[in-house]
């Protein structure tokens, strides 16, 4: 098996050069090859592929370095960088995969992060997704929606989305919780997500935790009651919902719950919640009631 180094290496090569996550056996190839014969020895082969002729074979060398910047940083090339490495490029000097690995080791700042952010996403896909399921253009869009702003939260709902495609998410909608149907456990589940409820229930959710996530969407009326377990920290994911958290186990360890919003919504939390966590919301604002 190859080295985790050569792995992450040519992660972040799929990443600048084809702006994907690698399939796993295309990982496993370039990486076992540069153990073999060193991470500069493999550059100018892994740039040559059917693949980038068929991406960016048309690009002038402004260009082309103008993709590595959007592929890795998730924006354009700045004037200075993009000349001087054109002209790089075009010298010879270097090959644009050469190329690529001198602007990743040079980043710094928001760049870095947005490096790290993808490449973290890129690998989860990697795990997660089979080659014989791999989707170009969805493994694509992942990770081209992260940047150096990019959150904690962010790169969780990543993941949730991957966990999606890979049909590792229990789907609830309304018209299944009931008094007799209203507890739902993420032990064999990566992700839980609710859809159109409106219920007067309060639905419990077990095995909450930091690498399990919980997505409310489309309901007008949801209350949660949560248990943690040991679990210090929690992923809570709320688009066009009102949605109640009602309460925790009474040993609960959670510090805080991350909060990623969208659309309209709108989360209220009783004492027993609010009181010992620490709350992250973007944008919602939790509002303690008795």
């Amino acid at each position: 098996m190859a080295k985790q180094a050569s792995l992450d290496f040519v992660q972040s090569l799929y990443v600048a050069y084809y702006g994907r996550p690698a399939d796993s056996a295309g990982q496993a190839y370039w990486a076992e090859r540069a153990d073999a014969e060193g991470q500069g020895a493999i550059l100018d082969a892994f740039g040559n592929s059917e693949e980038f002729t068929q991406e960016y074979g048309d690009l002038g060398n402004a260009e082309l370095v103008d993709s590595l910047y959007q592929q890795l940083f998730g924006r354009s090339a700045d004037a200075q960088g993009q000349s001087y490495y054109a002209d790089v490029l075009a010298s010879g000097d270097k090959s644009l995969s050469e190329i690529a690995v001198t602007i990743m080791n040079a980043a710094q700042g928001p760049d870095a992060d947005a490096i790290a952010a993808k490449t973290e996403v890129a690998q989860y896909y990697t795990d997660n997704v089979a080659d014989d399921e791999y989707d170009v253009e969805e493994a694509q869009n992942l990770v081209a929606e992260l940047d150096g702003d990019t959150s904690e939260q962010d790169i969780a709902a990543a993941k949730t989305e991957v966990d999606v495609l890979t049909g590792d998410v229990l789907s609830v909608t309304g018209d299944e919780v009931s008094a007799d149907n209203r507890t739902f456990s993420l032990d064999d589940h990566q992700a839980i997500h609710f859809t159109d409820v409106d219920s007067a229930e309060i639905i419990n959710v077990e095995g909450l935790s930091a690498d399990k996530s919980l997505v409310v969407e489309g309901s007008d009326d949801i209350t949660l009651n949560l248990n943690t377990g040991s679990a210090t920290s929690a992923q809570l994911g709320i688009a066009n919902s009102a949605v109640t958290l009602s309460g925790i186990q009474d040993d609960s360890t959670l510090t805080s719950l991350n909060v990623d919003a969208s659309g309209s919504a709108s989360l209220e939390m009783n004492d027993s919640i609010a009181g010992p966590c620490r709350i992250w919301t973007l944008p919602v604002t939790a509002v303690a009631s008795s």
